[in-house]
């Protein structure tokens, strides 16, 4: 045996039908509902004035999201409303750090508007994009921002907190 190559392995194919299938597919209810959740409850604490700036980043993030799908070309026009809601979550972020420790501020009405209308632009990307467009612009995302990051509020911490206003 010494000398000789050993036999190639073949490798399991893939079904190039059902891979297409799963790409040309829209996302679920469940699938939407998933991403969806966090946002809500991020708005939510929002409205009421006591979002923490991990509950910011969250809304940020999405919108990046929502910009990196209106870049796509998938689903065009909703731009300006995408940037409206970005500049009331940066406004927002400015006054929560004004005194230079994380104080959640209270979104005026404008800036409320925005930002609720740009989350449901968001929701109405999320029903029309395919599944395999969506994995691709998120996997974009995550390799431009080197990686994802799951993290709890216990785990960010005070100093995070104050790191938020320095941002």
């Amino acid at each position: 045996m010494h000398g000789q190559k050993k036999p190639r392995q073949s490798r399991p194919l893939k079904n190039p039908i059902y891979a297409a299938i799963l790409s040309a597919t829209l996302l679920t209810s469940a699938e939407i509902e998933e991403t969806m959740r966090p946002i809500r409850q991020c708005l939510a604490a929002i409205e009421n004035g006591k979002a923490s700036p991990l509950q910011l980043s969250v809304m940020e993030t999405s919108l990046s999201i929502a910009k990196a799908v209106e870049r796509s070309r998938i689903i065009r026009g909703l731009d300006e409303i995408l940037q409206a809601g970005d500049a009331a979550l940066l406004s927002l972020r400015h006054r929560s750090c004004e005194s230079g420790d994380w104080r959640a501020a209270t979104p005026t009405a404008d800036e409320l508007d925005a930002i609720k209308t740009a989350i449901n632009m968001h929701h109405f990307q999320l029903r029309h994009v395919s599944a395999g467009e969506w994995h691709r612009i998120i996997e974009r995302l995550k390799a431009q921002a080197g990686g994802a990051l799951r993290i709890t509020e216990e785990e960010w911490g005070i100093e995070q907190m104050r790191a938020a206003c320095n941002a």
